[in-house]
């Protein structure tokens, strides 16, 4: 026997990256040193594993998530709680920012069902431009997955906002595999992607631009729940599934709009 207590470590806006983030008072001051944290920590009641809960408070964060395996990444806290169900994501809004690079949280070989994001607002991933063309080649970025790309994995994608997102470029079709997913995109991927709301995402290509919403390749996604509104793409506005993998994907009761 061993004792299953989790790693939790810490963060919100004014925290320290010189603390240990164990602590709401020593909290670390970006998700990406919190997961160094959890991920060099051993854990040695459990033959050495690491990983661990990253609670973090109400704000928003800038820059690109690696989420690796064992990670689980929770937002909505206000920065008093000793519980996670303490916590509303609905008032105490956490935005992660990507700041226009493609993608804002990007799950890598990620185990299955053992990472997870919960409670956030994903944004600005790409430059998104609500559908209003531009001659400048600078304002489009390719990519998979403008939001969220889920590489090679199973991630519990749950609770989001998932917003104003986008990838590819509307006056080249030479690399069409990087115009997909505007919100959402998985490759090999068994994610699960429960209520989220996922909205106002876009894919610029009109010729091949494939899941405005969400797009999965080669996979065996769970999408349950959700709204998925508002996304565009010249194919699967809401939601596009590759060949095979839509016999091995469940989707059932979104709203999509």
């Amino acid at each position: 026997t061993w004792d299953a207590s989790r790693l939790v470590v810490h963060v919100k806006p004014d925290g320290n990256e010189a603390e240990d983030g164990l602590t709401w008072p020593s909290a670390r001051a970006t998700i990406g040193s919190a997961i160094e944290v959890a991920t060099s920590t051993a854990d040695t009641a459990i033959l050495g594993a690491r990983g661990g809960e990253i609670w973090v408070a109400g704000g928003s964060y800038a820059g690109a998530v690696e989420v690796p395996a064992f990670v689980q990444l929770y937002g909505g806290f206000d920065g008093t709680e000793e519980n996670r169900y303490e916590r509303d994501f609905n008032i105490n809004e956490t935005t992660l920012d990507g700041g226009g690079e493609v993608s804002v949280v990007r799950f890598g070989n990620s185990g299955y069902r053992v990472s997870r994001l919960d409670g956030f607002v994903v944004q600005n991933g790409g430059l998104y431009r609500a559908g209003l063309f531009s001659t400048n080649l600078a304002d489009y970025k390719l990519g998979q997955g403008g939001g969220i790309l889920s590489w090679v994995g199973g991630p519990e994608i749950v609770n989001n906002l998932v917003q104003q997102n986008a990838v590819g470029n509307p006056y080249s079709a030479l690399y069409p595999e990087f115009e997909r997913g505007g919100g959402i995109a998985g490759f090999v991927s068994t994610a699960v992607l429960r209520g989220n709301t996922i909205q106002d995402n876009e894919v610029w290509d009109n010729e091949d631009g494939r899941g405005g919403g969400v797009y999965f390749q080669k996979s065996a996604p769970m999408i349950l729940s959700n709204t998925i509104q508002r996304n565009h793409a010249e194919n699967g506005a809401g939601i596009y599934i590759d060949g095979d993998a839509q016999t091995r994907s469940y989707v059932g009761q979104n709203r999509i709009e």
